[in-house]
């Protein structure tokens, strides 16, 4: 039986806005009746404009999705950042201090000065631009963090909910087109060349750990790590080649500032990636 509820998520993939006002009627159409929304880097902060990323909807975008949610009895509820969730915002000046110390992730110290005014903005940056809202989702009621969040939530007269069970975010294309999709048809095939590809960089660096082993690479070693840098140039093409089709694919349906930053990087570290392989592999006698 199908559930009621979607979760989207419109910080990846998010649909351009004429697409984004298409969501509601295609999500009431196949019989939800409430939308888990995450939305953090695309959402038009106004206390805070460095928490929102360069690919953020306008407040007149998201305030037309809204609002058709409302005409469509589409209920809202909103995925509250987790602590890890901000970490645009703490990298820059002033709230570097917020950041938990004595960890390799980047979050909030829920202890740190600032941090309840910090919650209480974007508390009122939500409801002052998505009345609908109805619920605010948090993911555990022992910790700290979400403790401080559910009170500030209830101080706004906000209702906080604990879901319970990870949620599953369904693309947005998925909704508008189907799993038949042409964009998610590519999306798949492209995230299965990411994948190979990084599978074989994993073997290459094994590769490289294995030879410092010894005072010398033997002749077979020398032959296995050039077949393996061979095979692993060739899956970097296949790469380019499925972004390149996905970029085409996705042009005018995926938000165009998004995709570029999202292919760009994922193509940047790639390369980055083959490059330091190439440089080691040299160094440790494996690659003419």
């Amino acid at each position: 039986m199908q559930e009621d509820f979607v979760y989207l998520n419109l910080d990846f993939m998010p649909p351009t806005a004429e697409r984004l006002c298409m969501l509601p009627e295609n999500i009431r159409k196949r019989g939800y009746r409430r939308i888990y929304l995450n939305i953090i880097d695309n959402f038009p902060w106004s206390f805070e404009q460095r928490l929102q990323s360069s690919t953020a909807y306008s407040e007149a975008e998201l305030d037309y999705f809204v609002k058709s949610c409302s005409k469509l009895n589409l209920k809202l509820s909103y995925i509250f950042p987790e602590s890890g969730s901000f970490l645009r915002l703490l990298r820059c000046n002033g709230y570097r201090r917020m950041s938990l110390t004595g960890t390799q992730l980047i979050q909030i110290d829920p202890e740190a000065v600032g941090v309840n005014l910090l919650m209480d903005s974007v508390i009122e940056d939500l409801i002052s631009l998505c009345p609908e809202i109805d619920t605010f989702c948090l993911k555990d009621k022992n910790t700290l963090y979400n403790k401080k969040a559910e009170t500030s939530i209830k101080q706004s007269s906000g209702r906080v909910e604990y879901p319970g069970s990870r949620e599953e975010f369904i693309f947005t294309e998925k909704l508008i087109e189907g799993e038949d999709s042409v964009l998610f048809r590519d999306y798949r095939l492209l995230q299965q060349a990411s994948n190979e590809y990084a599978q074989s960089l994993l073997e290459q660096k094994n590769e490289i750990v294995m030879s410092t082993l010894g005072d010398r690479a033997p002749a077979s070693g020398c032959r296995a790590a050039g077949d393996g840098y061979s095979m692993l140039s060739k899956l970097l093409e296949i790469l380019e080649y499925n972004i390149q089709v996905f970029q085409k694919t996705a042009k005018g349906l995926v938000e165009p500032r998004w995709l570029e930053l999202y292919l760009g990087s994922k193509l940047l570290v790639a390369r980055q990636e083959i490059d330091s392989v190439s440089s080691s592999l040299r160094r440790s006698n494996l690659l003419n």
